[in-house]
């Protein structure tokens, strides 16, 4: 005849889970033997400890409600419970967790278990010296950080995040080769990063490689899909190539994703003003600007906008505060030069490109737009030389040739005239030019 003890409720569910937590432990176990040191191993193992524990509690209180028996069996029976409850489980569990322990840092480090410690050390010096490297980098002190990087890798070739610091420092000096074969490494340790990806298809975006850039780009936006970064970096290559309805979609999904991220802001307003939405592009601008108020270029988009619109005004004003930002600001002058040649001011023009040449005396565009002036006031002489000038910097600048023809013609110069003109035909590849030349030619011949 059974003993009624082993159908009371609690003997039943300690029993229970007595099995229950012993199939955990061998599970765990066998987890931990195939490789499986994640999170799902660990939780089960903790789970088979805990009941053990509760095996051992309903087991006491099972014998203690059972009032039947001498207090040997009693004592006899809670030490069963205690030996399988509390001590062989929770040894078991702790063996494994060990073991799942030992396991994932060897799976890190990838070395043997034996090499570990002295494999972690120098982890540890790698990721030291390279934030010294990206400390250095910070400060603009480049050849320090690269020092540092590289030796970083030195102590180090696994460290991942060496290669990329290395390879955003040559994408800076824009050191395009360096920057990719850095990125290639960095994926090879780490190829489920999608910076890794985001930052080679940069690279290769500079170097011209849209194909290769665009495969990485979409792999970047698998591996993370909310990151605004990728959509940003894709978004420049698609405008680099003149795709930009493809470009604006990229910026608008990257600004949804981070609507703070001014370089996203400036490219998506570059993008709506060559799609000629000059509205949409100085309203993205002008966000910038809220943003980064001592920024000088981003009242030049928004001036060059305004110019566009015929907002003068508006425009002098960007212009007047990128010289209050940065008075040697050689792009401000010309900028604010082409508006008053836009309002036939010549006299404000030839000043402004007058003063864009004290800061880059040999500046090709001021001479030629100074000249240009000079030619509409007909002040032929200071024309001519500004458009030699022009001619001696930049041989090639056959619109200098035709500007400085069309000044000869305008002074019964015609020899002269004839020269420059058979030399635009001779040289230019521009049919809007060629066609120009042809007919001042003709005009020569009647």
């Amino acid at each position: 005849m059974q003993h009624p003890s082993r159908f009371q409720p609690r003997v039943v569910l300690a029993r229970m889970l007595a099995l229950g937590s012993l199939a955990l432990t061998v599970l765990t176990s066998l987890r931990v033997v195939h490789g499986d040191t994640g999170l799902a191993t660990i939780s089960l193992t903790a789970l088979a400890g805990g009941l053990g524990t509760l095996v051992c509690v309903l087991t006491l209180l099972a014998r203690r409600e059972q009032g039947a028996g001498t207090a040997a069996r009693f004592a006899a029976a809670r030490r069963r419970a205690a030996l399988t409850g509390v001590v062989i489980v929770p040894v078991l569990t702790t063996g494994v967790v060990g073991l799942s322990l030992v396991r994932e840092v060897t799976r890190l480090t990838g070395t043997t278990i034996a090499e570990s410690p002295q494999r972690l050390i120098a982890m540890g010096r790698s990721r030291l010296v390279a934030a010294c490297g990206e400390a250095n980098a910070d400060v603009g002190n480049v050849a320090a950080a690269e020092t540092c990087f590289d030796h970083a890798i030195a102590l180090d070739p696994r460290n991942a995040a060496a290669y990329h610091a290395r390879g955003n420092l040559a994408t800076a000096e824009e050191r395009y080769t360096d920057a990719v074969r850095d990125f290639s490494f960095a994926m090879l340790l780490e190829p489920h990063n999608h910076a890794h990806y985001s930052q080679r298809g940069l690279a290769l975006t500079e170097q011209g490689n849209y194909g290769g850039a665009l495969a990485d780009f979409e792999r970047a936006a698998v591996l993370a899909p909310d990151v605004a970064t990728t959509h940003l970096y894709r978004g420049r290559l698609w405008y680099a190539r003149g795709d930009y309805t493809a470009a604006l979609a990229d910026f608008s999904a990257a600004l949804a994703r981070d609507a703070d991220n001014v370089d996203a802001r400036i490219h998506r307003g570059l993008t709506y003003e060559q799609l000629r939405k000059y509205p949409s592009a100085i309203s993205d601008f002008g966000t910038a600007i809220q943003a980064q108020p001592d920024e000088p270029s981003h009242y030049y988009h928004r001036a060059r906008v305004y110019a566009i619109l015929g907002t003068y005004d508006n425009a002098l004003a960007d212009y007047a505060t990128i010289l209050r930002l940065t008075p040697s600001d050689v792009n401000a002058y010309l900028g604010r030069g082409w508006v008053f040649w836009q309002q036939d001011d010549h006299d404000a023009a030839i000043a402004e490109y007058s003063a864009a040449m004290t800061v880059q005396p040999d500046l090709v565009v001021a001479y030629y737009q100074r000249g240009r002036s000079y030619a509409i006031q007909n002040r032929f002489d200071a024309a001519i030389a500004d458009l030699d000038r022009v001619i001696a910097l930049d041989p090639f600048h056959l619109d200098a040739y035709f500007m400085r023809g069309v000044i000869h013609q305008a002074r019964n110069n015609r020899d002269a005239a004839r020269t420059d003109f058979e030399h635009v035909l001779a040289e230019s590849v521009d049919s809007n030019l060629r066609a120009k030349a042809e007919r001042a030619l003709q005009q020569l011949d009647e």
